[in-house]
């Protein structure tokens, strides 16, 4: 995984909900969260972008830093 800045919705807690991260030099927009847990080192979030792209982004609390793998685009095998 390969670090990321991410803005994100933070209501009661930081990193409730993703909006859009810039990775590689590029931004993108998260059109929808389709998976969110908890593991002991912090949040992750299964996402897919505007362009069809899916990707997951994990929050590293003690780290304070964000994390993003690219899984593919949506629906391709």
């Amino acid at each position: 995984m390969e670090r990321a800045e991410v803005e994100c919705y933070s209501g009661y807690r930081y990193g409730e909900r993703p909006r859009a991260f810039t990775w590689q030099g590029r931004a993108r927009r998260v059109r929808a969260v389709t998976r969110e847990w908890r593991t002991p080192q912090g949040l992750s979030f299964q996402v897919v972008t505007d362009e069809g792209e899916e990707y997951l982004l994990c929050y590293w609390e003690e780290a304070d830093l964000w994390s993003v793998k690219e899984l593919g685009r949506k629906g391709s095998p």
